[in-house]
């Protein structure tokens, strides 16, 4: 489920929702992406009026989807609890995939659908989360 956040104007209770949302979709993947104004678009005046200065190259519009390197905030959400938010909705990968395994004995591509989408940061709680999932069976085997 591909998610966007930090519109202008929209409030951490908005942003909120879409955590509620994401919740009920029960995805096997998530991704919150942070808008970026672009020329031509609708939301792009409403950026400018608030200070947004269009980049000169392109390449720097992706620094600004970047929460690490890009310092865009046209929302009312602080930086910090849009990129905390944004990995609670990842976490959701972790906890829908293992369920989908589980349901449909998909475990070869258990991995996948965790890792593939988790940034590095969140590689350490994937593989808690599989060593607790796999206990059991481990148990069983020995």
């Amino acid at each position: 489920a591909g998610l966007i956040g930090g519109f202008p104007d929209e409030t951490v209770d908005d942003l909120k929702q879409t955590y509620t949302l994401a919740k009920k979709l029960k995805a096997t993947k998530y991704r919150l992406s942070k808008y970026v104004p672009y020329p031509g678009g609708d939301l792009y005046e409403i950026a400018v009026q608030k200070g947004f200065k269009c980049p000169e190259k392109t390449v720097d519009f992706a620094k600004m989807g970047n929460y690490m390197e890009g310092d865009l905030e046209l929302s009312k959400i602080p930086n910090d609890v849009f990129l905390k938010l944004k990995r609670k909705i990842e976490y959701l990968t972790i906890i829908n995939s293992i369920r989908f395994a589980l349901r449909h004995g998909e475990f070869a591509f258990l991995p996948y659908f965790i890792i593939d989408s988790l940034p590095i940061n969140l590689k350490e709680i994937v593989i808690k989360s599989l060593k607790i999932i796999t206990y059991p069976l481990r148990k069983i085997i020995d």
